[in-house]
């Protein structure tokens, strides 16, 4: 239950009962599934009456316990989600009408139930059954907004959610890997209709997966672009494409540029004289991939997240991850990896922020492919960001390339960028209290989530923190009209 819905009206709502949500989608309140006093779970079946406690009766008003509200990267893709089944919200099951043609005509809570199934996959639940996920498994808000985004953007957003899944297998072990399809058709929920637009998906990600990326980066490439860099984002595409490379990917937990800037720089071995062997040599090496070598720790609390480090504290233009990587290996960068979390790069942290951003402020990043088109996963690697929110944000329709994002960067920064800064200059302030600070000071504007870079900076003390970007006359320049989200901030710098 809600504690805040209860004030408004003191009936359970059919919704909260849904499993998959753990929020209210009315107010986005956490639900509250347990008495805050005595920890029974909450049941009314012999009830005092819906906001108290059935255990502890009227010495407990549930209406008491105000609980935290989420907050997501892509709003409007969860509140396509819940709207679906949420009987307070007129006109939410219309706009399956607006859908892909394949998806357009089907019930409004089978489309939720696909919802559920894409967001069990983004929480990596693949060694689940479909059926358990649906019957008894809590989605995250923020994978319900990638699902809801993955629909609303059908089929080409679900494609890139797939290709950074992996294979589906049983919790055995002793099932054979599988497609996303058999695990939306074990769930028993979706009709043959929806089935059929669901294996035309996989078929598109696993089969067919080179057409879509080669579309994709090709497509965008701009007429003017000489011919030799053509010739090398069709090489790169194709290579990108196959099964090793994109098996690769997933283990090595990098985008396919970064990967393939590694092979280049022979951090993967000796380059390869025929293209169909890059990706099995890649593969080899990202199965050997461990950090295994760096002691864990439960002590992070000053830490930063080392993809989140290394991101906002380069400046200068290209990729420096190659060169991270191959330090990191050597033993060359300090670095701490947190307890139970595995030995894969998502597991490191940064805390000795001095020698990193000397490290980094001496680094230089690998130019030659930072003119290529990027996909949203490598977006969202290189700017902090989930999918979803990088779909929402950038239209890939138009090239957005490592130069685009550097020169994004000299003028805007996120909200969730400066407070990993915080965290680096000695104190971590959350977002929602940054939020409030450059509100108040005519700095950010109510949902916003990206502010003017140097003005933030000055107001909050971390202007040391980082050097000024250079405008070199090689740099590219960032048209803001091309963002997709109807940023106060980003509106006023056109005018």
């Amino acid at each position: 239950m809600s504690p805040l819905a209860l004030r408004v009206s003191p009936h359970s709502k059919a919704i909260w009962h849904l499993t998959a949500l753990t929020f209210d989608p009315q107010n986005y309140e956490l639900l509250v599934d347990k008495c805050p006093a005595c920890e029974t779970e909450l049941n009314f079946i012999y009830t005092s009456g819906i906001c108290h406690c059935h255990r502890c009766g009227p010495s407990v008003d549930l209406r008491d316990f105000q609980q935290p509200k989420i907050s997501v990267s892509d709003k409007e893709a969860l509140d396509f989600v819940t709207g679906l089944v949420d009987p307070e919200r007129a006109g939410g099951k219309n706009a399956v009408a607006s859908l892909h043609p394949d998806l357009r005509n089907e019930n409004a809570g089978h489309i939720f139930s696909l919802c559920i199934l894409i967001a069990g996959a983004i929480d990596h639940q693949q060694r689940q059954s479909g059926r358990r996920i649906i019957a008894g498994t809590a989605a995250t808000p923020e994978s319900l907004a990638s699902a809801g985004r993955a629909v609303l953007n059908w089929p080409e957003s679900l494609v890139e959610v797939l290709t950074n899944q992996g294979t589906f297998k049983s919790a055995t072990d002793k099932g054979e890997a599988h497609s996303f399809a058999i695990f939306c058709k074990h769930s028993g929920v979706l009709n043959e209709p929806l089935m059929s637009a669901v294996r035309k998906v996989v078929m598109l990600s696993r089969v067919g997966g080179k057409q879509p990326r080669w579309l994709r980066r090709l497509e965008v490439v701009n007429s003017d672009v000489a011919g030799n860099l053509s010739t090398e984002i069709a090489q790169f595409t194709s290579v990108a494409a196959t099964g090793p490379y994109l098996k690769a990917v997933a283990k090595a937990k990098v985008p396919p540029l970064v990967l393939y800037d590694c092979y280049l720089s022979g951090l993967t071995g000796a380059l390869c004289q025929r293209s169909e062997n890059i990706g099995p040599q890649v593969l080899e090496w990202a199965s050997r991939l461990s950090f295994g070598h760096i002691p864990t720790t439960a002590h992070l609390k000053r830490a930063v997240l080392l993809q989140k480090g290394v991101n906002v504290m380069f400046r200068k233009r290209g990729d420096v991850w190659p060169l991270v990587l191959s330090e990191l290996l050597k033993g060359n960068l300090p670095c701490k990896r947190a307890s139970n979390s595995g030995d894969g790069l998502d597991s490191l942290y940064i805390s000795d922020f001095a020698t990193w951003r000397a490290f980094l402020n001496n680094a230089d990043g690998m130019t030659d492919r930072a003119d290529f088109p990027l996909t949203s996963p490598e977006v969202a690697f290189y700017l902090n960001m989930s999918l979803g929110a990088a779909q929402t944000l950038f239209d890939f329709k138009i090239r957005t390339s490592l130069n685009d994002l550097h020169a994004f960067s000299r003028d805007f920064i996120f909200v969730d960028d400066l407070s990993e800064l915080t965290a680096i200059k000695g104190k971590r302030v959350s977002r929602k209290a940054l939020s409030e600070q450059l509100t108040n000071a005519g700095i950010r504007s109510n949902g916003d989530r990206v502010v003017r870079r140097a003005e933030s900076l000055r107001f909050l003390g971390l202007d040391h923190l980082l050097p000024e970007v250079a405008i070199n006359p090689e740099d590219a320049t960032f048209d803001v009209s091309r963002l997709r989200l109807k940023w106060a901030d980003v509106q006023a710098s056109k005018r």
